[in-house]
């Protein structure tokens, strides 16, 4: 025991880093990291580390504490934290193979000396996949995913060492990374709730404001990131001090509102309008919406409606979502005659779920894959098909709906933000079942 913390010794514990026990919104993520902390401790008393959790690949769009994640299991164990990276290790010789394979080397057996530790990889992605890379750079990218995968493997193994890879986009790295015994796990850490937020400014803000209730903040802040929490509270706090007073919660409150573009009042109900036809057609639809934001910090000042794809995807439920996608520019038709081009991030997706259907998923009229960029003149016009018939289904699930939509979308203008259970409150009386509609 007194050589496992000799080695402990070289590196510095991960101190500045809150603990993981004492952070918010990370759900999920967080009762992992809590198992693999107690893990690591297990193992300074002398668990087995066949019995511990080995490591995890970590996704999550940006700002939402990957990173943080993984210094706060390492301060949460008490052990220390070695962070790496692609870039990094191809910045020791300017990106030559010899010496960025020598550089990712280095990483893990310094890793395994300083065990029990945490060894973070952050920006997996930037490996890329084998199948995909560029022909005038394909032999470098093999040789070094080849190397990676040897260190992953490593001779006599990495007893000790937690891996945590960090991603935003899970879809570009290479199969043989993610396989068992690597970075097997995937652990998505979620945008924080309502709940989340007010908590995670409230750590930021320590003792400053105390007693204020910060759930209006945080309404306000919906769709942000812990990240954006940070910022926007070290934002406020130089604003109060310029001002040579204490801080005040306006100042918090003038900070998040100034992360999103300011609107005129008939951008903001056309916005409102929008995002309440997601809502309606999902409700209607039963399928898994979630909050609702009208100008929403974390997504540059535009509106939007958490949506998570059905676990189960079948030809009748990639229907229905894709109406929910339409739903935004056909309740824009129903209230404002035409449609804006604010639909454009909507109709981008439901294209890409389109031509999934039809040449990936075998969900159209072909079974056969097609996995070149481009698209064959027929299946395009598939596609341009099933948005035309999605759109129809909208404006017709909507036009029923037309009390609810301008209801909701009342209610939104008003309170900035709705949670997923205060639109279930405002729709609850609805029936469902009055209009069975389904592509």
């Amino acid at each position: 025991m007194r050589f496992v913390l000799e080695r402990r010794s070289t590196l510095p514990l991960a101190s500045k880093t809150p603990r993981l026990s004492e952070l918010h919104g990370y759900g999920a993520a967080a009762e992992w990291g809590l198992a693999a902390a107690a893990d690591l401790r297990g193992y300074i008393r002398g668990q087995p580390w066949s019995s511990c959790e080995q490591g995890a690949l970590v996704t999550g769009a940006p700002g939402v504490g990957k990173t943080l994640l993984a210094a706060a299991i390492a301060r949460e164990a008490d052990v220390p934290i070695v962070a790496g990276s692609l870039a990094q290790w191809q910045a020791e010789g300017e990106a030559h193979l010899g010496t960025t394979l020598k550089a990712m080397r280095a990483f893990f057996e310094n890793a395994k000396k300083v065990a029990p530790c945490v060894a973070l990889v952050d920006e997996l992605d930037s490996f890329g996949d084998r199948r995909k890379l560029e022909r005038n750079n394909h032999h470098y990218g093999v040789q070094v995913i080849n190397g990676f995968l040897e260190c992953l493997d490593g001779d006599g193994g990495r007893e000790g060492v937690l891996l945590v890879g960090a991603t935003n986009n899970p879809g570009w790295i290479d199969p043989a990374i993610l396989r068992s015994g690597r970075f097997d796990r995937q652990i998505t850490i979620e945008a924080p709730s309502l709940s989340d937020l007010a908590s995670i400014l409230r750590h930021h803000l320590a003792p400053d404001l105390p007693g204020i209730d910060l759930i209006e903040a945080a309404r306000r802040a919906l769709g942000g990131t812990g990240a954006d929490c940070a910022a926007w509270v070290r934002r406020a706090r130089g604003r109060a001090r310029r001002a040579g007073r204490a801080l005040e919660e306006a100042d918090l409150l003038q900070e998040i509102a100034g992360s999103a573009d300011e609107l005129s009042a008939e951008e903001e109900w056309r916005t409102a309008i929008h995002e309440a036809g997601h809502a309606v057609a999902g409700w209607v639809l039963s399928l898994p919406i979630g909050d609702l934001v009208l100008c929403s910090p974390g997504q540059g000042g535009d509106g939007y409606m958490g949506f998570r794809m059905p676990s189960l995807v079948t030809r009748e439920t990639m229907g229905n979502v894709l109406a929910v996608l339409m739903a935004g520019r056909a309740a824009e038709i129903i209230l404002f005659d035409s449609p804006s081009a604010g639909a454009a991030v909507d109709l981008s997706l439901a294209s890409r779920f389109a031509r999934d259907m039809h040449v990936r998923w075998g969900l159209g009229s072909t079974l056969a894959v097609h996995d070149a960029i481009g698209t064959p003149p027929l299946v395009d016009n598939r596609i341009e098909q099933a948005l035309r018939t999605a759109s129809a289904t909208a404006l017709k699930l909507l036009i029923s709906r037309r009390r609810d939509l301008t209801r909701l979308a009342q209610a939104l203008l008003k309170r900035r933000s709705l949670t997923c259970r205060e639109i279930e409150d405002l729709l609850g009386r609805i029936s469902r079942n009055e209009s069975d509609l389904h592509l």
